[in-house]
């Protein structure tokens, strides 16, 4: 039997991702490597957010040389953002779909034998000469191979129109592209009938997704909210991200529905009422704030003001109570001044978020910013700054865990034991992990009401 292995590099989309690509590996008769040295057929996913990222695929050239050696047979194909940046880079539309993708990539890695950007991964089996019982019509309709049997991903758009300047998304993953409500819908309502708990709408600017209403709908939504459907097709408007998690949460079960990543400026009154409303929409709104200076924020391209993020965000209090809100900032981005991160780090402390994922600004070559701003600033200043942030950051958690000690929340379990700590850990509706003490087992992927108890930077102590 013929094996392969994935190796998935950056975020939740290309984890998703790699499911797809699963599953098309399996649909020519391939079943996954025990380990790396057995396989046949490697794919590499990569990531193109960061340079760190990329030297690391850079460097699996000696394990990918020894295998060959050993098997000739084998085959390496390379997909995800480098794909798709090299492509975007110098390429003329003339030369051969092979060579167009394969030129620049394999003369820095000659262990290569293909590059298939992600979108065209269903044309896998065609370029490896081999014929399939399945034809997807593209990379959409790929039935993934889920890698949990109670959390999945759903991609519902790919690709990016906010060309935000130190962002390369716009370059790999191309423009904006929605997948269709119908296909969504029915991926999502399998999936609920198929006992999944958790589920997690994906795009690299997720609510900015839309859809055009063309003919009937096939799918089976209550009658009220096809009515609503039909009116706005009628009236020839577009669904929108709102429209869409209303739908999804009027699926029948017990589920929780989250979406990352989100953009500030596609943040509007009518979702903010949805995610209220529907109790099955989790509690945890991620959408990325990068700087609290106005002057920073125009350098990077990113449509809003302070102000306008500000007010965004006391809606979203106001309106969603314990609500979670979570954020980017990235510190040390070009001519960011002292002065500049002191409004972040105000602005910081006066939101309380509930997590912030720091990044120290890396030039990524191809982006706007690495065309017209200089890297300007000193390593050990981005260091200090992420370091001055991440203290605002843990004292702001603690004050909003704190508010949490003595509710009863519903949790889903979802990891037994960790190192070596007795209990274990279920994660709220807010995204914020629970460790549970007074018992050692419980079924994995299955909700539970917890006491909380306690409360760390980030972590709840609760008790069945």
């Amino acid at each position: 039997m013929k094996t392969y292995s994935i190796t998935t590099f950056g975020c939740q989309m290309n984890h998703s991702d790699s499911e797809r690509v699963a599953a098309v590996c399996e649909s020519m008769g391939y079943i996954p490597a025990k380990d790396d040295q057995n396989a046949e057929l490697y794919v590499i996913n990569t990531c193109s957010i960061r340079q760190k990222a990329e030297d690391r695929v850079l460097g699996m050239g000696k394990k990918f040389f020894e295998f060959k050696k050993s098997n000739p047979n084998t085959k390496v194909i390379l997909t995800g953002c480098m794909a798709k940046r090299d492509l975007r880079q110098g390429y003329e539309k003339s030369q051969s779909y092979q060579q167009k993708y394969t030129v620049k990539l394999k003369s820095q890695m000659p262990w290569l034998d293909y590059v298939l950007e992600i979108n065209d991964i269903h044309k896998l089996p065609s370029l490896l000469g081999l014929e399939v019982d399945t034809n997807p019509s593209d990379y959409f309709t790929v039935t993934p191979k889920y890698n949990s049997k109670f959390q999945a991903f759903v991609p519902i758009s790919t690709g990016c129109n906010k060309f935000c300047t130190f962002c390369i998304v716009p370059f790999t993953r191309g423009e904006e592209v929605y997948r269709s409500f119908e296909e969504i819908y029915n991926e999502v309502k399998n999936l609920v009938d198929s006992g999944y708990k958790e589920i997690t709408l994906l795009g690299q600017n997720v609510n900015s997704w839309k859809s055009k209403i063309e003919g009937d709908l096939i799918v089976p939504i209550p009658k009220f909210r096809k009515t609503q459907i039909e009116e706005k097709r009628q009236q020839n408007n577009f669904m929108d991200f709102a429209d869409l998690m209303e739908s999804l949460a009027d699926i029948k079960g017990d589920f929780w529905l989250r979406f990352t990543s989100s953009h500030p400026y596609d943040i509007n009154p009518r979702l903010i009422e949805v995610i209220a409303k529907k109790k099955n929409i989790a509690k945890q709104i991620h959408f990325a704030l990068q700087s609290g200076s106005d002057t920073v924020l125009k350098r990077m391209n990113r449509h809003y003001t302070v102000q306008e993020f500000k007010e965004k965000v006391t809606l979203i209090k106001k309106t969603i109570p314990n609500v979670a809100i979570t954020t980017d900032i990235i510190v040390g981005f070009c001519g960011e001044t002292e002065s500049e991160f002191e409004d972040t780090l105000k602005l910081c402390e006066e939101l309380k978020f509930d997590q912030i994922y720091i990044s120290e600004y890396s030039q990524r070559e191809g982006t706007i910013a690495s065309k017209f701003y200089k890297d300007d600033i000193p390593k050990e200043v981005k260091a200090d700054r992420k370091e001055k942030l991440d203290k605002v950051l843990k004292n702001g958690v603690k004050k909003n865990n704190t508010l949490l000690i003595g509710k009863k929340l519903k949790a889903l379990v979802y990891k037994n034991k960790i190192r070596n700590t007795k209990g274990i850990i279920a994660r709220t509706t807010h995204g914020k992990d629970v460790l549970i003490t007074n018992v050692q087992a419980l079924p994995i992927g299955e909700y539970v009401k917890v006491d909380i108890k306690d409360a760390r930077e980030f972590q709840l102590i609760g008790a069945l």
